[in-house]
Formats: structure tokens, C-alpha cells, sequence
């Protein structure tokens, strides 16, 4: 027989430690009785996320980009009653592997709501880089509703951070030498900033 855990990447390691299972020394600790000494909870992985924001400075956009009519009372009653509309159209996502690196990906707000910018032309583009670090989690105390300690790690690896900066220098540059870079003014960050 075998049990399958789907709680989650925090949950799943918390709830085999409540049972018993995971890193003897720690559970003993925690007071919980031991059932198997294993390493659970000690190769928790993130993925670093950073972004570069940028604001629309061009001229008019059609409908179904500008802001504008998609924050208009009318285009929100539609969209909240199920009837689409300009709310409804997805208008701009990109996503693309940069090999070891990470992927990055570019959005601009999907409704009214997606960002919390008070100029709403604005493009949220990103890197989600892959981590080499390994972080730990344990569980404190036996009550099954405390949140478990999570040490992340994130950058725990000098190649975590150099990644990132690496896919954010393409990101940026693909940006750069696009025929819209006379239509965004970068909000943040500056690449030179990444060092």
C-alpha cells in the first residue's frame, strides 16, 4: 500500500512530520513521536521571481487594450455578469524557456484589479528563474493548524542569482530592441541596477 500527500509543497512535508515521519531529532523536539527517520521537510525548493515594469506613454490603444474602457463601470458589469466583452479578450502574454536560466514571461493587467498601480497601461515582464538552492521546513509543535517554519534559501547558491540576472539582461534587451521601446518608459528597475 502506498499514500499519496497532494497538500501542497509546505503542507504535504508538515502533515508526514505531524504523523511522525521525517528528521528524528527535530520531531522528537517538536514532540511528536517518531514513526521513520527520514529527510523530510530538508529539500524544500523556490523558484526566484523578479519582474521589470513598465508604463505605456504611446497613443490611444484599440478597445480591447485600453485601459480606460476596461475599467469602465459598463465593461465591469459585463464581464462580472458572465457576458465577456472587452474584459474577456486576453490581449497581451508571452512566456518563452531560456535554457538553464529560467523562463521569462510578459502581462499586461487583465482587469481593473490585476495590479495595484494607480496608471493602469502599465506591463508587468518577468523572469522566474530555476533554483539550485534547497531550503528546509519543520514543523512547530504538534498542532496541526500552526504554520510550519520555512527557511527558503532562496540565492543559497551563487548560480541562482546569476541566472536571474541573466534572464532579466534578455529580457530587457529583447525589450529594448523591440519597435515598442519608443512606446514603454521602463518604471523598474534599471539593469544596471542588477549587480
Amino acid at each position: 500500500r502506498e499514500v499519496i500527500s497532494c497538500a501542497g509543497p509546505y503542507e504535504s512535508p508538515k502533515l508526514l512530520q505531524l504523523s511522525g515521519i521525517g528528521p528524528a531529532k527535530e520531531l522528537k523536539e517538536q514532540g511528536v513521536s517518531v514513526l521513520m527517520d527520514l529527510p523530510v521537510g530538508k529539500k524544500i525548493q523556490d523558484r526566484p521571481l523578479t519582474g521589470i515594469i513598465s508604463l505605456y506613454t504611446g497613443r490611444p490603444l484599440p478597445p480591447e487594450k485600453n485601459q480606460t474602457i476596461l475599467q469602465s463601470e459598463e465593461a465591469i458589469a459585463q464581464w462580472s455578469s458572465g457576458g465577456g466583452g472587452p474584459l474577456g479578450i486576453g490581449y497581451l502574454g508571452i512566456t518563452a524557456q531560456l535554457g538553464a536560466d529560467g523562463h521569462l514571461f510578459g502581462t499586461f493587467a487583465l482587469s481593473p484589479t490585476d495590479f495595484p498601480f494607480e496608471e493602469p497601461r502599465v506591463m508587468v515582464s518577468g523572469c522566474n528563474g530555476n533554483s539550485k538552492s534547497f531550503g528546509t521546513l519543520i514543523i512547530n509543535g504538534t498542532n496541526p493548524f500552526t504554520p510550519p517554519t520555512v527557511f527558503p534559501n532562496i540565492f543559497g547558491d551563487p548560480g541562482d542569482f546569476e541566472g536571474v540576472k541573466n534572464c532579466m539582461q534578455r529580457m530587457s534587451a529583447l525589450a529594448d530592441a523591440s519597435r515598442m521601446t519608443s512606446r514603454w518608459k521602463r518604471l523598474f528597475p534599471e539593469i544596471s541596477q542588477l549587480t
